[in-house]
C-alpha cells in the first residue's frame, strides 16, 4: 500500500514542480503563469506530499527514503511561510531531489541502487542551499 501511494505522490510533485517552475523549453503561451494563490497551494501540495512519503517511509523503515522527502519538505515549508526564495539554486534543487526520490522509491522493488549515495549527494546539494541562503533550518 506505501509505495503505489508514494509514487503517486512523488507524479505529482514532478507535475507541481513543473506547473511552478516551467522548464526553459515551455513556452509562456503553453503554461501561463500561476496567480500568488495557486502557487501557495502548489507549495503547500509539495509540502504535504513530501511530508505523506516521509511518514510511510519511517514506518516502514525506510530510512533513506524518508531522510530524502524530509529535505524536500524543509524546502517546501521554507518556501510556503515565505522564508527562502525560489530562485534557480532552489528551484534545481527541487527537481533533482523529487528525481533522487522517486529513484529511491523505485528502489523499493528492485534494490540495486546504491541508496546511501543517493542520500549523500542529495544531503550534499542540500547543505550548499542551505548555507548560501542561510533561512532553511536544521533538518
Amino acid at each position: 500500500m506505501f509505495l503505489p501511494e508514494a509514487q503517486e505522490h512523488a507524479a505529482r510533485m514532478t507535475a507541481t514542480v513543473a506547473r511552478l517552475w516551467p522548464p526553459a523549453d515551455v513556452a509562456a503561451a503553453e503554461q501561463p503563469p500561476l496567480s500568488a494563490g495557486a502557487q501557495q497551494d502548489a507549495i503547500e501540495g509539495l509540502f504535504l506530499s513530501a511530508h505523506t512519503i516521509k511518514g510511510g517511509a519511517a514506518m516502514l523503515g525506510f530510512d533513506n527514503t524518508r531522510r530524502a522527502a524530509r529535505l524536500l519538505e524543509v524546502i517546501a515549508q521554507a518556501l510556503a511561510e515565505g522564508r527562502l526564495a525560489a530562485d534557480g539554486e532552489v528551484v534545481e534543487f527541487i527537481r533533482y531531489a523529487v528525481a533522487q526520490l522517486i529513484r529511491l522509491l523505485d528502489n523499493i522493488e528492485v534494490a540495486t541502487l546504491d541508496e546511501r549515495a543517493v542520500l549523500l549527494a542529495l544531503k550534499r546539494r542540500f547543505d550548499r542551499l542551505r548555507f548560501a541562503n542561510r533561512e532553511v533550518t536544521h533538518v
